[in-house]
C-alpha cells in the first residue's frame, strides 16, 4: 500500500513537471481523429484493420507495435495518464473525459486509442509525438451521449518491418546457383 501511494505521488510530481516544461517549449495537441469503433478490443490487429479503411492504411514495409497501455492508473509502462476534466488532476479515470498523456519509453506515439466501456476512438499525430492530451468527445459524439469517461488509452507507434538477416545471403545463394545452373547448361551446348 505503501509502495502504490509513493508511485501515485512520484509520478504526479512527473506529470506538474512536464505540465510546467509544456508551458515554455512544447505545444500539446489531441491529435487527427482516425476512426471510432465499437468494442470489445483495441490490439494492434484491430487497430490495423481500422486503419486499413483510412488514408493511415499501414503499407507492407510497416509494423504497428503497442508500446503501453494505461487504465486507472497514473504511471504503467512508460505510459503517463493524467485525468484533466472534470475532476483536475484526479484519480477517477472512468469518469474524466479529457486529460494529458505522456510516453517515456523511449519511442515516439503515431497512434494513440483512447477508449470508454463501450468504443474507441483513434488518433493521430502527423510528427510522432512522445506527449499530448487526450479526449473521449468523438466517442460521445458517435453514440450521441455526453460524458463519456475514459476506461483506458494505448499508445501505438508504426515502424518498418526489418530486412531479414539471412535474406541478403539467401539472394546470393540463388544468385550462384542460377549462375552455376547457367554455366552447365553453356557447356551441354
Amino acid at each position: 500500500m505503501i509502495k502504490s501511494s509513493i508511485k501515485v505521488v512520484l509520478s504526479t510530481a512527473m506529470m506538474y513537471m512536464l505540465l510546467s516544461f509544456n508551458a515554455f517549449a512544447i505545444s500539446l495537441d489531441y491529435g487527427q481523429l482516425v476512426n471510432v469503433w465499437e468494442a470489445p478490443d483495441n490490439t494492434a490487429m484491430s487497430v490495423k484493420t481500422h486503419l486499413a479503411d483510412t488514408s493511415w492504411a499501414l503499407t507492407d514495409g510497416q509494423k504497428l507495435t503497442e508500446l503501453a497501455r494505461n487504465s486507472d492508473t497514473i504511471y504503467t509502462d512508460g505510459l503517463f495518464n493524467l485525468p484533466l476534466a472534470p475532476t483536475f488532476f484526479g484519480y477517477n479515470t472512468g469518469k474524466s473525459t479529457d486529460g494529458l498523456w505522456a510516453y517515456l519509453g523511449g519511442a515516439k506515439v503515431d497512434f494513440l486509442a483512447v477508449a470508454t466501456t463501450t468504443h474507441f476512438a483513434l488518433y493521430s499525430y502527423n510528427s510522432p509525438e512522445w506527449i499530448g492530451l487526450w479526449t473521449t468527445d468523438a466517442i460521445s459524439d458517435f453514440v450521441n451521449k455526453t460524458g463519456q469517461g475514459m476506461a483506458h488509452i494505448t499508445a501505438y507507434s508504426v515502424s518498418a518491418v526489418p530486412l531479414p538477416a539471412a535474406a541478403p545471403l539467401f539472394v546470393s545463394a540463388i544468385a550462384l546457383f542460377g549462375f552455376i545452373n547457367h554455366r552447365r547448361k553453356a557447356r551441354k551446348s
